[in-house]
């Protein structure tokens, strides 16, 4: 048991007296001393000590020395932010159509030639008329033995400097019809690589009085003739692997 003191002059009280035998004193009980709040960090929740302007754990700032908790307390943990709903399926959905869009305008890039091929000719609408059943084996004989080659290469003279060299199939036959016409044979060439060379042709300036005979749906050939603005004459005949062109004066 602590010893009672009186409070005036300092000499020891027995239990009991309320009044000082020295000086007349009278004793009272101190009031019962409070035991000093905690204080922890408003954010982190650590503990401080009285009077910390910031914390030593997280460093935010303290407001009156953070914040006071009576002895048994403890200070809440912070709140994590709640996650925002559906902010994981937005994200999925936003890649997944950037990945459809990337794929559809890969696909229309193919289409329009851009990844390595050549590009499609323009829609040939025929101003003379689309013909059918004319005879012009007789002109371009494909593969005809009574066609003599002259030499293994595109003249590039006469009439055919006025149009491009194929780049398809394998050049079989070369014969001049006299002076500077041409006819001109390949091999192992398909209707629509047919179709491009003559889309180049038309850009070469052959497009008056323009015919085209298509019997490719039926498993036929595909001719066509056009004059330039000269009056130079193109005929072309794809059919069975073959091309035959010719290029020169018209004939009757």
């Amino acid at each position: 048991m602590m010893s009672r003191m009186c409070p005036k002059c300092g000499a020891e009280l027995q239990d009991g007296e309320l009044f000082c035998c020295e000086c007349g004193a009278k004793y009272v009980e101190p009031a019962p001393q409070e035991q000093e709040a905690a204080a922890f960090c408003a954010r982190c929740g650590a503990q401080l000590r009285p009077g910390t302007a910031f914390c030593s754990k997280c460093g935010a700032p303290q407001r009156d020395g953070g914040s006071a908790l009576t002895a048994g307390q403890r200070p809440a943990r912070p709140e994590k932010p709640a996650k925002k709903a559906g902010a994981g399926r937005n994200a999925i959905i936003i890649a997944a159509i950037a990945a459809v869009t990337l794929i559809a305008v890969v696909i229309v890039l193919w289409l329009a030639g851009v990844f390595g091929g050549r590009e499609s000719p323009a829609a040939v609408t025929p101003s003379g008329g689309v013909i059918s059943g004319t005879d012009w084996d007789d002109v371009i004989n494909i593969g005809g033995d009574d066609l003599q080659t002259d030499e293994l290469s595109f003249p590039g003279t006469g009439y055919a400097a006025f149009i491009p060299e194929p780049g398809v199939g394998a050049l079989s036959r070369v014969e001049n019809r006299g002076g500077s016409n041409w006819a001109v044979y390949y091999a192992g060439v398909t209707v629509e690589q047919g179709k491009l060379y003559y889309a180049d042709v038309r850009a070469a300036g052959f497009t008056v009085d323009e015919t085209i005979d298509d019997q490719t749906a039926s498993g036929g050939r595909y001719a066509v003739r056009a004059f330039n603005s000269g009056g130079a004459m193109f005929e072309m005949v794809c059919q069975g692997g073959n091309m035959g062109i010719y290029i020169g004066e018209k004939y009757s």
